[in-house]
């Protein structure tokens, strides 16, 4: 059986996260196969996280495995409007849903 992990991502990803994320990612075991980012609750990432994906996707495909994108629809426009949407399997979260404001 494949196995795979899921990383889970806070609302906004800074430079400070993105290198220390580096480091982290080359400790994952070929065992499992498959590795999801989470981005379903960030609304904001620094540019240095999207250079973090790419080199990630390209080093786990090296070593025989797969990232896999969740979304939100924040990231998704960001990923869009630098043309790579297609670059990465995404997973889009749904938007959560309007909730009323407890003071009026």
């Amino acid at each position: 059986m494949n196995g795979h992990t899921t990383w889970s991502f806070p609302r906004e990803i800074e430079f400070e996260d993105a290198t220390q994320l580096s480091r982290r990612i080359r400790e994952l075991s070929v065992i499992e196969n498959t590795v999801v980012f989470d981005l379903s609750a960030t609304k904001h990432i620094h540019s240095s996280f999207v250079g973090f994906l790419i080199h990630t996707k390209q080093y786990l495909e090296a070593q025989g495995m797969h990232l896999i994108l969740k979304t939100s629809p924040q990231i998704d426009k960001i990923l869009a409007m630098l043309d790579l949407a297609s670059y990465f399997p995404i997973v889009t979260a749904p938007a959560a849903p309007e909730k009323e404001p407890l003071l009026q």
